[in-house]
């Protein structure tokens, strides 16, 4: 069976991912394919047996991006006779890709999930915090939104980072999630790290200057970002070495959330290993000048951040 699935929102997309290869079983064999990059080597992805699984699902990733003979390949690929394996199809877009959906109609069921609307956000925040076993109280849900913002993914780590914290059954109402999601905390690292990603040093800059008036100390915040780094770095090569794992299991693994993993997988691509080894060589240089270097004289602590935000953007 085939199945496109329209998304506004990555997070809705990965998740239906999980939920069809968690049906297939898991004794399936599970191929991911990005047509981001085009749709070569897509006839072998859906109709190449397998010697070790009776049972195969091929997840065709980034479907939106696909231009006209793209989208004709796909279609004459799943209409073609043999013994294809399931294949699960996501586009992530803003409004429904109406070419897409009417090219595949015949060969594809469609499933649609829109992001929930402002008045039905918090609703869908109570639902996955219960989901996480965490008790909301009547104000939790709003308090998260106001703290994280309406961003899916920021949402659904928080929850994860509130179940880790007060525990299985914990109340996490207005005050709880004021504790743990102020200034201080480490939800605006994810913003730093977010911009460095997608090199809007301005925001940035912006991003560490209000850290730094916040209160937060050099030295912890440099931490966060070696700690955003490694995290990066393990994910990275485990999605390289197995495209298919679930951001479940990979989560488990390095000992991420699995809301973090999500994010990861998606800056993945654009994040070469040159720039994180570059990276991870400037965060250590300026933890060893922070901590005082060879003999004593350093910049100022809120310098040496500056470079390190301006190498990363300037080093890609």
């Amino acid at each position: 069976m085939n199945t496109l699935i329209w998304a506004q929102d990555d997070l809705l997309a990965s998740e239906a991912v999980d939920e069809a290869v968690d049906a297939a079983g898991r004794d399936a064999e599970v191929l991911t394919v990005d047509l981001e990059t085009g749709a070569d080597g897509l006839e072998e992805a859906v109709f190449a047996g397998s010697l070790f699984s009776s049972k195969r699902l091929v997840v065709l990733r980034n479907a939106q991006a696909l231009n006209k003979s793209g989208i004709e390949k796909v279609v004459a690929t799943l209409g073609m006779d043999g013994e294809p394996a399931d294949v699960v199809i996501t586009a992530v877009a803003e409004r429904p890709p109406t070419s897409l959906m009417g090219a595949l109609s015949d060969v594809a069921a469609v499933t649609r999930l829109q992001r929930p609307r402002r008045g039905e956000l918090i609703a869908w925040v109570m639902k996955r915090m219960k989901r996480a076993g965490v008790d909301p109280t009547k104000d939790g849900a709003p308090a998260l939104v106001e703290a994280v913002g309406e961003s899916l993914r920021d949402l659904a780590q928080a929850v994860d980072q509130l179940a880790l914290r007060v525990g299985k059954g914990g109340k996490a109402g207005r005050d709880v999630v004021g504790q743990h999601f102020s200034s201080s905390a480490e939800q605006p690292i994810w913003i730093l790290f977010d911009a460095i990603v997608k090199r809007e040093g301005d925001k940035a800059l912006a991003s560490l200057r209000r850290l730094l008036d916040a209160g937060d100390e050099p030295l912890p915040v440099l931490g966060a970002l070696v700690s955003q780094i490694r995290g990066v770095i393990k994910v990275k090569a485990m999605i390289e070495r197995d495209p298919s794992m679930k951001d479940g299991q990979v989560a488990k693994s390095v000992g991420l959330s699995e809301g973090r993993v999500g994010v990861i997988r998606r800056q993945a691509p654009r994040l070469t290993w040159d720039w994180l080894f570059g990276m991870h060589g400037a965060l250590a240089q300026a933890d060893f000048e922070l901590k005082g270097g060879e003999d004593g004289a350093v910049l100022p602590a809120e310098i040496l951040l500056e470079r390190v935000v301006a190498f990363s953007i300037d080093s890609r």
